[in-house]
């Protein structure tokens, strides 16, 4: 089966695109699970937030690349 390279970076693309929602969520509950702390792991789990937060923003810019260069290719 042999694939033509847009419908590769599109495939690419909707896979980011759904890694970064996947980020996301992951995000929020990182930071519910921050504010019901009140301990030392609240820093922590605010950073975690706060990197996952910025690997999804990452994931959907890239996604957002790789389909839209996969669409017009």
């Amino acid at each position: 089966m042999v694939h033509q390279p847009d419908t590769v970076l599109q495939l690419v693309g909707w896979m980011l695109l759904a890694c970064g929602a996947a980020l996301f969520a992951l995000t929020i509950v990182t930071a519910v699970l921050a504010a019901r702390r009140q301990d030392s792991s609240k820093r922590r789990l605010q950073a975690l937030s706060v990197i996952l937060a910025t690997l999804g923003s990452l994931s959907v810019v890239i996604g957002g690349v790789s389909l839209a260069a996969g669409t017009f290719a």
